[in-house]
């Protein structure tokens, strides 16, 4: 990768607007975070942690929390400008690449193995349905104003208040 790139974005971006910055979603060894995040960080303003990310799994998994440690520890060289992100979960799939296989088995056994029903008050969609905008199911509330749905153990649900015929059928402003 052309990291120089990545410091001349940077210069572009604050020239043009100083309030944003450059998040980088880039699931690095904690080797390469200067590559990124540049020697005076002038590369990449943050960088979501996935070390971090996958050994906190680990811990709400085993309550142990030496790895999580070790990953803060690892990941605690920055230049002084950058940051972190911290996150649970993005848009996309977890990825626990970077546990053993013991660690990762641990996850997946501590937490749902099967589809899990949760049911959801949504204020303003009381009377609305829950649309799927993966596939073609959709919820119904019940008398209470509240929808239940299932949620698979790795996957995800994009959710919409109201039919998907108010999407497509809305006139162009």
């Amino acid at each position: 990768m052309r990291f120089d790139y990545l410091r001349e974005l940077h210069d572009f971006l604050q020239w043009r607007t100083g309030d944003a910055i450059l998040l980088a979603e880039a699931n690095i060894l904690p080797a390469e975070n200067l590559k990124y995040f540049g020697p005076e960080g002038d590369r990449m303003h943050m960088i979501l942690n996935f070390q971090v990310n996958q050994t906190m799994f680990y811990a709400f998994a085993s309550g142990d929390c030496q790895p999580l440690g070790k990953a803060l520890m690892a990941t605690r060289k920055r230049p002084e400008i950058g940051q972190w992100g911290i996150f649970l979960r993005t848009y996309d799939e977890l990825d626990l690449g970077r546990l053993s296989d013991e660690q990762r088995q641990q996850v997946f056994d501590s937490f749902a193995a099967e589809a899990q029903e949760v049911t959801l008050a949504i204020p303003g969609a009381e009377r609305t349905a829950l649309t799927n905008l993966l596939t073609p199911e959709y919820s119904s509330p019940d008398a209470r104003g509240r929808h239940t749905v299932a949620l698979e153990p790795c996957g995800y649900r994009w959710f919409r208040v109201g039919p998907l015929l108010d999407v497509i059928t809305r006139e162009p402003r």
